[in-house]
């Protein structure tokens, strides 16, 4: 039973990383398809939500505070976006958007 718990943890914790080294282990274990169908579904999962939820807002904060150090708040360009924000609102902005750009 431990034995069979260890398999499925190296399943599930590979395929946090990389899809296909799960399924490379999975069929290496000689694991039915189905348990390693899920187990790599479920490693995937797990990893978006500890990337995204818990991890996340620490890289963000982490990219801001290294790339984004002296940034100017009120710039030319800046004032003129708000501007056409607050003149057009959000509809005027996606009709305006494309032919910008």
């Amino acid at each position: 039973m431990g034995e069979d718990l260890y398999k499925y943890l190296i399943v599930f914790g590979s395929s946090m990383l990389k899809f296909f080294v799960g399924m490379a282990f999975g069929t290496g274990f000689k694991l039915p398809f189905l348990v390693t169908t899920g187990l790599v579904v479920f490693g995937m999962m797990a990893s978006v939500i500890l990337f995204t939820s818990i991890l996340g807002k620490y890289f963000h904060q982490w990219v801001l505070n290294t790339f984004f150090k002296n940034r100017k708040l009120f710039t030319k360009h800046n004032r003129k976006k708000i501007a056409i924000w607050k003149k057009y609102g959000l509809f005027g902005v996606a009709f305006l958007t494309p032919p910008l750009f």
